[in-house]
């Protein structure tokens, strides 16, 4: 989190180095560098500085301008020779604190800040700058501290606004931090927001118990019912474990004289991060009566998690039918842009007897307003070995569907949803309208 929030930070904040009292005959080069054309700034600067070698504002805006080039080992030096003339000029510390920290070394930043006098962080960027230097240290308490205390008008920033919803999270704040989170990345599209949104909501929690219950509704032959419950929990910051137990009963044959099977499904599963960016998840399935689902089932998910919104993850399934064997691998693209969520999904089965089998399914999900979330599905193909397939032999699968989902204040999760689905082999098809209600509770 550290390095993304450094980088959003140094594009704005290089650009907002107090306006240092530079000679009259620096104005140009002040005036090009708050216009955002640094290159430009650069020879006026150091002009400026020869004809006033001794004037330490001048030196102060030729190390600005560095800054602004994210030149920060080279304003260093500059301010290093303000200091060395002049060791309590306030604006060459600030300035000094802030290319540390724009350099890597947030900590050694904020032991320049501590020794300032309270009346420095009067002026309001350097406030700002004080809270975000706790924030990039993961100082979360420290920084949730720092940003309460600033003016309005700075904390209608934006940027300000959603590093203090961070800070207000991670310092033990979940539900005020997930609110201004929230209305960040619906109302302003803030990608960042969006992308904490998303961390906060698989971050805060250590339990979680997971209810679903779904009725089917399937053309010419017998209704299905299906009963669930998960359990996980996170005895390590980087692990998780669960496991799940399903029951689901489905018909067969033509509605009058055709039979119903229930099977039950167990399954333990676990996920790690092992380094940053990078997660694996395992799955492994047990049903010992199966009839139209698979007996074992084993899978693993290695996955790539990237700063700016993408995650990629490839998915390896074992599935062992009654009578067939399946292996499924699905390369999958989660992508996510401002309060949309991408999920794309292709599956290849390759079955010794069959041979391949293709199948796609995508997912689309908006975070809206007040706790809700929408969502959209679709998908086709040849093989429906990734589903919880009515025809185990279907050659062909289509789906639609859609739901709503709503986070209760300080509450569970609650969500509803509709999926259309045709299948179909080389005798007879089945069209069926599955409605599904699911409940989860985190703590």
């Amino acid at each position: 989190m550290r390095r993304v929030l450094t980088i959003a930070a140094v594009g704005v904040l290089s650009l907002l180095v107090p306006r240092l009292a530079v000679a009259e005959d620096c104005a140009a080069s002040r005036e090009l560098r708050w216009a955002g054309d640094a290159a430009a700034a650069e020879p006026v600067a150091r002009a400026c500085l020869e004809r006033a070698p001794g004037d330490p504002d001048a030196a102060l805006e030729l190390a600005a301008v560095l800054a602004a080039l994210e030149r920060y080992p080279e304003g260093l030096e500059v301010v290093e020779s303000v200091l060395a003339a002049h060791p309590e000029h306030t604006l060459a510390a600030v300035l000094k604190a802030r290319l540390l920290a724009w350099s890597g070394d947030p900590d050694a930043a904020d032991a320049i800040l501590a020794g300032l006098p309270p009346a420095a962080f009067e002026d309001p960027e350097t406030a700002r700058f004080r809270a975000d230097v706790a924030l990039w240290r993961e100082d979360w308490a420290a920084a949730a501290e720092a940003y309460a205390r600033l003016l309005p008008s700075t904390l209608a920033d934006p940027v300000v606004a959603r590093n203090r919803a961070i800070a207000r999270w991670r310092a033990g704040d979940p539900t005020g931090g997930r609110a201004e989170l929230v209305r960040l990345c619906t109302e302003g599209g803030d990608r960042l927001a969006c992308g904490a949104l998303h961390e906060h909501t698989r971050a805060a929690w250590r339990l979680e118990a997971t209810v679903d219950l779904a009725y089917e509704a399937v053309h010419e032959t017998k209704d299905g019912l299906r009963l669930g419950a998960a359990f996980s929990g996170r005895p390590l910051p980087r692990l998780t474990l669960g496991t799940s137990i399903a029951a689901i009963s489905r018909g067969f044959g033509d509605a009058t004289t055709g039979t119903r099977w229930t099977d039950v499904r167990w399954a333990a599963f676990l996920g790690m991060s092992l380094a940053p960016g990078f997660v694996l998840e395992a799955e492994a399935g047990l049903n010992p009566t199966a009839t139209f689902s698979p007996r074992w089932t084993v899978a693993v998910e290695p996955g790539w998690e990237f700063p700016f919104g993408l995650q990629i993850r490839v998915r390896l399934r074992r599935l062992t039918f009654v009578d067939a064997v399946a292996t499924v691998v699905s390369p999958d693209v989660r992508v996510y842009v401002g309060p949309l969520f991408l999920d794309l999904r292709y599956s290849l089965s390759l079955d010794a007897e069959r041979g391949p089998g293709h199948g796609f399914v995508g997912r689309a999900s908006f975070t809206l307003p007040r706790g809700l979330t929408a969502n959209v599905v679709g998908g086709g193909g040849d093989r429906a070995d990734s589903l919880d397939s009515r025809l185990p032999e279907a050659d062909a699968f289509g789906l639609v569907g859609g739901g709503v989902g709503w986070d209760v204040p300080a509450g569970p999760r609650i969500a509803v949803e509709y999926v259309f689905r045709l299948e179909s082999d080389e005798v007879v098809s089945r069209r069926s309208h599955r409605i599904g209600l699911s409940c989860r509770v985190r703590f």
